[in-house]
């Protein structure tokens, strides 16, 4: 038996849908392939603020298109209108009299038809307005922050610079015991202004994501050694007991960061001899096969000191955390240490873990997974290239306003020997290069009358005779990003105060190299 229509049931049908259209959160318009409206819900007339006494069945899009477009001219909407006809499909965001906003969807339905979604997106874009301050008000903090540590960074470089430099020199001379003495406690002080300086410019690259680690060859008991050297006064002096060992299984050498290995390690030494004030400190140092080639090598740092509760341990690798704020107030510090350690041994493929009792003492682990090396001889062939290079005579343009560093640089300078030619700043700089040929150019960044960056950028785009004299740098400008805009400046090589002599020498004699090179190379050319 065939089914027959039920008008019934298509009331119920009908019913349904009325009810659902009218409960549901949107609003809705639909019409029909003539443009004509030929449904609409309660949300549709409340949010288009209609007069509920509008009959708007059977209204032209034209027409209704004044609710969905208010406030524009008869033009305007007559565009809008047009660009809806024609694709039938699309999005638009408008705002009626109250402070609502409201997102309208376009789409076709049925035969030709055409069926308008209208949401009320107030909260939404509140939500992302307040989401889009907080970013900015975020981001204009880190900038300030970036900027309040640059300019402490540069203003604490500059004298310290000065004080390191005279130190090193006085050490040198002709003291009584208890004179080199005090200035070798100036010096300890002075490396560990130093070292919280560095801690900062290496959380500002972390957090950046810009520091870089190496991967070269590491003599692990050569590095150990020198830590040894550095830490076993200190702490023998406090009466303990210090420690190295190193299992016979070892390596001689691994690949990685010797300087950031130094760095941790010298870290959790540190750590250890601040918070241990009777027994030992002591590091050990144990190796096992990885998978393949890999090698995993265990530094461990014991000491019998303070201690730490699990929550304090909780807090420890945290930037600027201390286990217990009276630690601060009786040991010191800045909290940075151990969180900068943490983050430097995850790039170097290594983890910090600690174990701690209270009263009983603590024991950090750095774990760096790696492979074993062969030392090789290019450091000391390095170094005797440098001294052929500088004993041949380097004639250097000192730039430097600081009449200060100007005596601490030529202190440096005395044992490289050659003609060294001063300027105050950029401008005089850039006269006495316009007249003297030199090897090698040290250019400081913030001066008087023209910056060591202008300078340089001009002389690469002149025709001097020094276009393409190697240029170093040194500046106490040494925060992220500082090298980068030096060397696009057209500098050679960059040296941040305060400055280490070897640092320098160093770079002086690349840079000496290069620039012989470039002179005998003219020379044959013109020839």
């Amino acid at each position: 038996m065939n089914e027959q229509f039920n008008p019934s049931e298509n009331d119920t049908h009908s019913a349904y849908l009325h009810a659902v259209l009218d409960n549901i959160l949107q609003g809705i318009i639909i019409f029909d392939s003539a443009g004509k409206v030929t449904r609409t819900n309660t949300q549709a007339i409340e949010f288009l603020e209609i007069n509920p006494d509008t009959n708007v069945l059977g209204m032209s899009f034209a027409d209704f298109s004044k609710y969905i477009f208010p406030g524009n001219t008869p033009d305007i909407i007559e565009q809008k209108t047009q660009l809806v006809r024609q694709y039938r499909k699309g999005m638009l965001e408008f705002q009626r009299s109250s402070e609502k906003i409201f997102e309208a969807r376009f789409g076709p339905v049925g035969d030709g038809g055409m069926m308008i979604s209208i949401s009320d997106v107030t909260l939404n874009r509140s939500v992302q307005r307040n989401a889009e301050e907080a970013r900015k008000q975020a981001e204009k903090a880190n900038q300030a922050k970036s900027e309040f540590l640059a300019m402490m960074s540069h203003e604490l470089r500059t004298p310290m610079n000065a004080v390191l430099g005279m130190a090193g020199l006085l050490v040198k001379s002709d003291l009584d015991h208890e004179q080199s003495e005090n200035v070798k406690t100036l010096l300890d002080a002075g490396d560990v202004l130093m070292s919280v300086l560095n801690d900062i410019l290496d959380l500002s690259k972390i957090e950046a994501g810009k520091l870089q680690v190496e991967n070269i060859d590491v003599d692990i008991r050569h590095a150990l050694r020198k830590l040894e050297r550095l830490w076993r006064p200190n702490i023998e002096d406090k009466g303990l007991n210090f420690t190295v060992n190193i299992d016979d299984n070892v390596p001689s050498a691994i690949k990685g960061d010797p300087v950031r290995i130094r760095q941790v390690l010298f870290n959790l030494l540190s750590n250890a001899a601040k918070f241990t004030q009777k027994g030992e400190v002591a590091i050990h140092v144990s190796a096992k096969p990885g998978s393949g080639a890999e090698t995993s090598i265990t530094f461990e740092v014991r000491d019998t000191g303070i201690g730490m509760s699990e929550e304090e341990q909780g807090r420890l690798f945290s930037t600027f955390e201390q286990a217990d704020g009276s630690i601060t107030r009786r040991f010191g510090g800045t909290g940075l240490g151990l969180a900068i350690s943490r983050q430097l041994a995850h790039l170097m493929k290594g983890d910090i873990t600690v174990r701690s009792t209270p009263d009983v003492g603590t024991i950090f682990t750095l774990v760096l997974n790696t492979r074993s090396a062969q030392m090789q001889t290019l450091a000391k062939t390095e170094n005797s290239t440098q001294k052929k290079e500088l004993k041949k005579g380097v004639r250097i343009l000192a730039v430097e306003d600081n009449p200060i560093n100007q005596r601490v640089l030529a202190s440096f300078l005395r044992p490289v020997g050659g003609e060294i030619t001063w300027a105050g700043h950029g401008e005089e700089a850039l006269e006495l290069a316009a007249i003297s040929q030199f090897d090698v150019i040290l250019m400081d960044i913030q001066m008087p009358v023209m910056d060591g960056l202008t300078a340089t950028r001009e002389l690469r785009a002149g025709t001097s005779r020094n276009a393409d004299t190697p240029i170093i740098a040194m500046t106490a400008n040494a925060m992220l990003g500082d090298r980068e805009t030096c060397l696009a400046a057209g500098m050679y090589d960059y040296i941040s105060k305060p400055i280490d002599p070897r640092a320098l020498y160093t770079a002086i004699a690349r840079a000496a190299s290069v620039s012989r090179a470039r002179h005998k190379e003219h020379k044959q050319h013109v020839a």
